[in-house]
C-alpha cells in the first residue's frame, strides 16, 4: 500500500500543479492580463486541459483583441475562419486590423484569403499586394509563396526574372525550399543565364540541409556525370541515406543499381529487399521490377500468378513499361494456348 501510495504521490503532485496554474490563468484573465485571456482562449479551442468550448474562446480572443493586440486579433481571425465558427466576415475584418499593425501572420492570412477565395472573392491584385507587404515586414513565407507563383504561372502570368529574384533572397538567407528552386533555375536558365556551377553550388547547399529533393537530384547528377564526374560510390552512400528515410524512389533506384550491377556487384536479394521496400510506398516502377523478378524467378521461386497481379498493378498505374510486359505475356500465353490446342489434336 505504501509503495502504492508513492508511485501516485508525484502523479497527484503534478496534477494538482497543473490545476493551479489553469487557475492562475484563468484568474490573470480575469484582470485583465491579454497574454492570460489568449492563452485561456486557445486552451478551449485545444480541449487538452478543459472541456473545448468555441463560443468561449471567441468571448476572451474578443476580449483580447478590443485592447489593439494584433496578436489577439489575429488568433480571433483564425478562429473565426474555422469550420465550426465560419465567419468569414469577422474574420477578416480583424485580420485587417491587426495586419494595419503590420502584424506578419495576418498579412499572411489575407494573403491566402485572397488568393484561394476561401473566405472572400478571390481577388489575385489585392493577394498579391498583401504578400508584397508581408515581404517587406521581412516574411520569408510569403516570399517563397510569390515567387513560386511566379515560377508556375499559378493564378498570375509567369515571370521567372520576379521568381529568381524572390527566390535567391531566401536562398541567401539559408531558406532550403528556396535553394533547392534556384539551383534548378540556374540548371535550366530560368529567370538568369544558365549555370551547372552555380545549379550545382546551390544544389549542394540545399542538400546539406538534408532536403530530400535535393539529395534525390544531387544522387542522379552523379548517376549519371550531369555537371560532376560519375561517382558510384557518392551515389550509393546519397541513395542510402535516403533510403533510411524510406524515400521510396531512392529505394527503388537501389533496387535497380543491385539489380544490374550498376557501380555495384550484382546482388538480386538486395535488389529484391530494396524493390519490396518501395513498392510497400505504393511506387509503380517497384511493384513492376518486383514482379518481373517473380515473373523470371530471380531471387525468389517463379509465380506467374503474382507476378502477372503485380505487372498488371503497375500497369494500371500508367507505367508504360508494365503495360507493354502485361501486352507480351497476353500475347505468349495466347501462342502457348493454341500451341497445346494444336497439339493435342487427334
Amino acid at each position: 500500500m505504501q509503495k502504492a501510495f508513492l508511485y501516485l504521490f508525484p502523479l497527484f503532485f503534478l496534477i494538482s500543479i497543473a490545476v493551479a496554474q489553469d487557475d492562475n490563468i484563468i484568474q490573470e484573465a480575469q484582470k485583465g492580463n491579454v497574454s492570460a485571456q489568449i492563452a485561456l482562449a486557445q486552451m478551449f479551442i485545444s480541449g487538452s486541459e478543459i472541456p473545448q468550448d468555441y463560443q468561449k474562446a471567441r468571448q476572451w480572443l474578443e476580449k483580447a483583441a478590443q485592447t489593439g493586440s494584433p496578436n489577439a486579433q489575429n488568433e480571433l481571425g483564425e478562429l473565426l475562419l474555422r469550420d465550426e465558427i465560419q465567419d468569414y466576415p469577422n474574420a477578416i475584418l480583424w485580420f485587417k486590423k491587426a495586419a494595419d499593425q503590420n502584424y506578419i501572420k495576418a498579412v499572411n492570412n489575407l494573403a491566402e484569403i485572397y488568393l484561394t477565395g476561401r473566405a472572400a472573392p478571390k481577388n489575385i491584385k489585392q493577394a498579391v499586394a498583401y504578400y508584397e507587404k508581408a515581404i517587406e515586414l521581412g516574411s520569408n513565407e510569403a516570399r517563397i509563396i510569390l515567387a513560386t507563383l511566379y515560377l508556375r504561372g499559378i493564378s498570375i502570368r509567369q515571370d521567372f526574372s520576379k521568381a529568381f529574384v524572390l527566390f535567391e533572397q531566401s536562398a541567401q538567407e539559408g531558406d532550403a525550399q528556396a535553394q533547392y528552386n534556384l539551383s534548378l533555375m540556374f540548371s535550366y536558365g530560368l529567370g538568369t543565364q544558365r549555370d551547372i556551377e552555380k545549379g550545382l553550388f546551390w544544389l549542394e547547399a540545399c542538400a546539406a540541409q538534408d532536403y530530400e529533393d535535393a539529395i534525390f537530384r544531387l544522387a542522379e547528377l552523379y548517376l549519371r556525370g550531369i555537371g560532376v564526374q560519375r561517382d558510384y560510390a557518392k551515389v550509393l552512400s546519397l541513395y542510402e541515406h535516403l533510403a533510411q528515410k524510406d524515400n521510396a524512389g531512392a529505394q527503388k533506384n537501389l533496387g535497380d543499381m543491385y539489380y544490374k550491377g550498376r557501380g555495384v556487384a550484382i546482388n538480386h536479394q538486395k535488389a529484391f529487399e530494396y524493390y519490396e521496400k518501395s513498392a510497400a510506398q505504393g511506387l509503380p516502377e517497384a511493384v513492376f521490377m518486383l514482379g518481373l523478378m517473380y515473373y523470371e524467378g530471380i531471387f525468389v521461386e517463379k509465380n506467374i500468378e503474382k507476378a502477372v497481379e503485380m505487372i498488371r498493378q503497375a500497369a494500371n498505374e500508367g507505367l508504360p513499361d508494365a503495360q507493354l510486359k502485361l501486352e507480351s505475356i497476353k500475347q505468349e500465353s495466347e501462342r502457348l494456348k493454341n500451341r497445346t490446342i494444336w497439339n493435342t489434336r487427334p
